[in-house]
């Protein structure tokens, strides 16, 4: 499981950079869907908050990847 994290992980990274497109995105996120569902599911029980589950980790991890990469820029804008 945290080996699809991690490669979740750097797709966002890579959208953030523009390396990917958020289509490519949603496909990568599709194609685990089955085992973040099932892997929730072990834990919640309950589908409705299950859903919840999938759907917020992947917006905090999208919306996490986007302030550290602003906090970069800043950082970088800074130095000049």
């Amino acid at each position: 499981m945290l080996s699809i994290g991690a490669n979740i992980s750097r797709k966002i990274i890579n959208i953030n950079k523009n390396e990917i497109s958020k289509e490519e995105f949603v496909d990568l996120v599709e194609v685990h869907k089955l085992s973040l569902y099932r892997f929730a599911k072990s834990i919640l029980k309950n589908d409705i908050e299950v859903e919840d589950a999938i759907s917020e980790s992947i917006l905090k991890k999208s919306w996490m990847m986007r302030i550290v990469s602003n906090e970069c820029y800043d950082l970088i804008k800074r130095k000049i």
